[in-house]
């Protein structure tokens, strides 16, 4: 072992003697107060950085919730039911945009500093968790076996949640992932609390609270949620006195989300408690399309009631008005579009989708060795007996997460959707380990430096990066530019609520939301650079068609140089307008 790793694990190893701040319920420390106040700084400092790079970034997603969100400034609740996204996120940003009443310039710069108040409140949420983890552990034997250091769990937990949240939920763009990952460490903290005797009423009411607001937050929480409840039935106690305790948690539950899925099953006129996972089975296994376009139900049942309308063939471009005052209602609430359309089982479509997300779980455990070589250090110290008992101390904690990994892999996987498991799978596979009162502590302190320097060392690039989705040739974040498009529009007599075609190969309608317009129609993204390619008289026809749909004007990126005729530059932004009669 180098110097320098000497050094960094003898600093390591004086903090766990250490005065704590801090007892848990069995007299045992839970956290050293320099240790805590140093990786929060840490945290929040690394948050700022990749938030404030990304200010002025807004996807298709962020629209959406920004249009939803529109209901709590004027008033219009309804706003906040629908099919694909969940409300609680949008609502978040309309109470802040009401509070605060941003200006055009600073309005995206405002959702990033709601993004970085929910990674605070994650992070309080996980360190309540990691709290309640330490507590519920096994007090010493006397079988020359220990509780592993609280500095050890103190010093992973945290890591994992940097690198869970900054390196995979990240807070480069708009999402409630964020939001959700609070509520579910809080939840797991309350069964982990239930798991250790305290189990009053009280607690398994907070419980249902916790899992009505995450299931408000995304709705993925109501079936996990409902997996959480079914593990409490089987802590200390037995059934006679859990079950009531449970049926108190899971009213709770349905007194905070049911009135949202009675007001969603009303919209949709079916009983529904949430579409999202609706559209993404069509896209991915039932492969109807094109993509957001549905015109082709693939091999879903049944045929689309209501899709875009088709106004031009070559390229493919497509009308798709509402009588919503939104930017774009094409993915304002995509689970519209699919109405009239049931997804199918097709065993090849659903082995080919669990085939390629494990390539996605494949490629991001490859990136966290250290996890599994500290992993095997531990299992190597304690042997096969005493590793399986500290796999089956905290089972709630990798049950669960496994189980989400599974209902994800079934679909579709994105970094963003299962960071927040596998801090919990972390957690639960590391957590219960009791290490040999001769441990080697070298050992233990150069595994905890080396699993910091896999997971939290990437974290600092990536906090000061742009969004990792969007190439500087479609989209740059420095600069405010969709303030400038919209103060260009402006300039040339494009008003609030006008309706303005698109031909972009990228979804980015910040520009639109800040103009306050309504994209109506627009060129398949897939499609959108033929539109250059295409002969004169093609391009005439096209842009005749977005006129015959009602749109004023048709925006664009700049394709070619010089510009074609009608084409005006929008100021240095890289892209044109092109007015239509």
């Amino acid at each position: 072992m180098s110097q320098g790793t000497r050094a960094q694990a003898g600093a390591l190893s004086s903090g766990s003697s250490m005065a704590a701040a801090s007892l848990g319920d069995s007299g045992e420390p839970v956290a050293n107060p320099r240790l805590r106040m140093a990786l929060w700084f840490v945290g929040v400092f690394l948050a700022l950085l990749q938030a404030s790079g990304n200010h002025n970034f807004m996807n298709a997603d962020g629209i959406s919730y920004l249009d939803m969100s529109d209901g709590v400034v004027t008033g219009e609740w309804t706003r906040l039911i629908n099919g694909t996204w969940s409300p609680l996120y949008p609502a978040l940003l309309g109470v802040a945009a009401r509070l605060l009443k941003p200006s055009a310039y600073w309005q995206f710069t405002l959702v990033h500093a709601v993004n970085v108040m929910c990674f605070v409140f994650a992070f309080a949420c996980f360190e309540f968790l990691l709290r309640s983890i330490i507590r519920s552990r096994d007090r010493p034997g006397q079988d020359g076996y220990s509780q592993m250091p609280a500095w050890v769990c103190l010093t992973l937990g945290y890591t994992v949640f940097l690198w869970a949240s900054l390196r995979l939920l990240t807070l480069t763009k708009p999402t409630p992932d964020m939001l959700m990952s609070g509520f579910l460490y809080l939840s797991m903290g309350l069964v982990m609390r239930i798991k250790r005797g305290k189990d009053g009423f009280w607690t398994h009411a907070a419980l249902g609270l916790v899992l009505g607001l995450g299931y408000l937050a995304k709705t993925a929480m109501l079936p996990l949620g409902i997996l959480m409840l079914a593990t409490a039935l089987f802590f200390g106690g037995g059934l006679r006195k859990n079950v009531p305790r449970v049926l108190v948690a899971f009213c709770v539950m349905l007194l905070i989300g049911g009135p949202y899925m009675v007001a969603l099953s009303r919209l949709k006129h079916r009983p529904t408690f949430g579409d999202s996972a609706t559209v993404t089975h069509l896209e991915d296994l039932d492969k109807a399309g094109p993509s957001i376009y549905w015109q082709n139900p693939g091999g879903a049942a049944g045929k689309f009631l209501h899709p875009p309308r088709k106004i031009f063939d070559n390229p493919p471009a497509y009308e798709f008005a509402r009588p919503l005052a939104v930017t774009q209602a094409l993915w304002y609430d995509p689970s519209y579009w699919v109405e009239g359309v049931q997804p199918r089982f097709h065993l090849r479509s659903q082995f080919a989708a669990v085939r390629r997300n494990l390539d996605v779980y494949a490629q991001l455990f490859s990136r966290t060795g250290g996890l599994v070589v500290g992993f095997l250090i531990l299992c190597f110290m304690v042997g096969a007996k005493r590793s399986l008992s500290a796999l089956a101390s905290f089972w709630p904690l990798w049950a669960l997460a496994t189980a989400a990994l599974g209902m994800y892999m079934a679909i579709h996987v994105e970094e963003r959707y299962i960071g927040a498991f596998l801090a919990l799978l972390c957690l639960g596979l590391f957590c219960g380990f009791r290490i040999p009162d001769e441990r080697p502590g070298k050992l233990l302190a150069g595994m905890v430096v080396g699993i910091v320097l896999t997971l939290a060392v990437p974290v600092v690039p990536v906090a000061n990066q742009t969004n990792p989705d969007i190439s500087p040739e479609q989209w740059r974040a420095t600069g405010n530019r969709s303030f400038e498009i919209a103060a260009a529009l402006q300039q040339l007599g494009i008003r609030p609520h006008d309706r303005v075609a698109r031909i972009s190969p990228f979804a980015v309608d910040g520009w639109a939301r800040l103009a306050k317009v309504t994209i109506v129609a627009e060129v398949q993204m897939t499609a959108a650079d033929d539109f250059w390619c295409a002969a004169p008289e093609v391009q005439d026809a096209l842009l005749r068609a977005f006129a015959a749909a009602r749109a004023k004007a048709v925006v664009a990126p700049i394709r070619r140089v010089p510009l074609p005729e009608g084409w005006t530059k929008l100021a240095d932004t890289g892209f044109a307008v092109h007015p239509l009669s």
